[in-house]
């Protein structure tokens, strides 16, 4: 068992042509094990990472957008450190209820200084499909959704596959004052998480998002499957403004 600590900010603009973001992201844990050849716990190593992002959105027409990322991440692992500069490539299509997006992901380099050489990464293909259900005031109450994953430069490695839904429990809207605008409406909700992916095995999840007073909690739990005997625990908490 470990645990990961992860956090970031990130800040967003939209217009009726284009959408920008921003973001930094950083992850640590320190009790990760360590196994010599013969399966014999050794140690523990300590894991550090962080990245950027900077994204652009572009709305090609009311139907229909593309996306671009470049992302520059920093790992160390015990004493070793490794430089990557990457980018992604996303496609999205809306039609009704129903979207569906098509993209390339880690198209880049990276640097290790074990090595002292660069590499290039293994990229991925993913495609998706869902089905969202909005109510009359254009809220989510209902989603479906259909993820595939490949990765391009491994052919024998497995194609990942998985399936989502979501049901809104609970929802409150209410009149906020705000910092830069007089009054708006602040909707705080409740959703019940399912999902099942071909991931080092069957594996099975269920959990819930809590939207309240400006933030944003998640919690999921991941059921052990054939290559993993443990149950795994995730847990976020984010501050929307």
């Amino acid at each position: 068992n470990y645990n990961i600590y992860s956090g970031g900010v990130s800040f967003g603009f939209k217009s009726d042509t284009y959408g920008l973001g921003f973001g930094v992201v950083g992850q640590y844990n320190h009790d990760l094990k360590e196994y010599d050849s013969s399966g014999n716990e050794t140690g523990t190593i300590k894991n550090i990472q962080g990245f950027g992002i900077v994204g652009l959105g572009l709305f090609l027409t009311e139907f229909s957008s593309i996306g671009f990322s470049i992302k520059p991440g920093y790992r160390k692992i015990d004493d070793s450190n490794v430089y990557s500069l990457s980018g992604n490539l996303g496609l999205m299509l809306q039609f009704f209820y129903v979207q569906l997006v098509l993209g390339l992901e880690d198209l880049g380099y990276y640097y290790s200084n074990d090595r002292k050489e660069y590499q290039h990464l293994n990229p991925d293909f993913y495609f998706g499909v869902s089905y969202t259900k909005l109510n009359s005031d254009q809220e989510r109450i209902f989603g479906v959704s259909l993820a595939v994953k490949r990765a391009l430069d491994i052919p024998d490695d497995e194609t990942e596959i998985g399936i989502g839904t979501f049901i809104r429990i609970w929802n409150s809207v209410s009149d906020i004052e705000g910092i830069l605008e007089t009054s708006h409406k602040e909707g705080d909700s409740f959703f019940l998480n399912l999902g099942i992916i071909n991931r080092e095995g069957l594996s099975f999840s269920g959990g819930f998002t809590l939207f309240i007073i400006g933030l944003k909690i998640e919690y999921t739990l991941i059921f052990p499957s054939k290559f993993r005997e443990d149950f795994s625990h995730y847990a976020n908490i984010e501050f929307r403004f």
